[in-house]
């Protein structure tokens, strides 16, 4: 499931360290796994920007990961920025928009 975050913030919510202990547990006992995580935007701000913090969204979660324990090896991360993005979505839609993707690759 995706870690979610507020507006023009890239730090892990408390809410959401639950998940990447989850993770951080399956890539132990997964040893062959690796971890990309993909940071993403709403439709506001720059196409530049929004890569940007993409970028420090996906290296937030690759930050905790290893505070728990995972090797930076297993771990890559990639910024969509707001490629992805719904243009003049809703609040709501927007909120879905501002997340990492963990995508487990085996």
């Amino acid at each position: 499931s995706p870690i979610y975050f507020d507006f023009d913030q890239s730090f892990v919510r408390p809410a959401d360290r639950g998940t990447l202990q989850e993770v951080a547990a399956h890539l132990a006992a997964n040893p062959s796994d690796q971890l990309l995580v993909e940071g993403h935007c709403d439709w506001r701000g720059t196409t530049e920007y929004n890569l940007a913090l993409g970028g420090r969204r996906a290296n937030s979660v690759i930050a905790y990961l290893e505070q728990l324990g995972v090797s930076s090896d297993r771990l890559e991360t990639v910024s969509k920025g707001d490629l992805d993005a719904m243009t003049e979505a809703t609040e709501d839609q927007m909120r879905l928009d501002r997340r990492g993707d963990l995508i487990i690759v085996r």
